[in-house]
């Protein structure tokens, strides 16, 4: 199952970039529910899928004029992945940025105001600490 959600999140990207809209969202969609029903079995796993999936999904409800949708969608993506973003900032930032930037255009959208704690807590979690010249990986305290 996790195959088959990963291809029909790949399928609907690609069929959104070929202008077929309808097509790529019912394949988020059905990505999206897969990843709903295998993260509960195995969350550190499927979790941050799932959190793509609703970015992907988003991204398609926002191309097709369904900011409200695609707000609720990168919201709850955000949220699923904010935990993996603090824990592995390197692996999770891209992403994260995506959905964000994904997020604050469907607010746009709407005229609306992005939720300022889930923005506040996602950015300060993209940014890179600053790393001081004396504790630089191989060097001694």
């Amino acid at each position: 199952m996790p195959h088959l959600a990963r291809s029909l999140n790949d399928l609907g990207m690609w069929l959104s970039e070929l202008g077929r809209r309808e097509e790529a969202l019912q394949a988020t969609r059905e990505a999206v529910e897969i990843y709903r029903r295998l993260a509960p079995q195995r969350p550190q796993t499927f979790l941050p899928d799932l959190a793509m999936s609703l970015g992907a999904y988003g991204s398609v409800l926002l191309d097709l004029g369904r900011a409200r949708e695609a707000r609720e969608a990168f919201a709850e993506g955000l949220r699923i992945l904010l935990p993996f973003l603090r824990a592995e900032p390197a692996a999770f930032r891209e992403p994260a940025s995506v959905m964000l930037q994904g997020y604050q255009r469907a607010c746009e959208a709407l005229g609306e105001t992005p939720d300022a704690p889930l923005i506040g807590e996602i950015s300060r979690n993209l940014v890179t600490p600053a790393i001081e010249p004396d504790v630089l990986p191989g060097s001694a305290p």
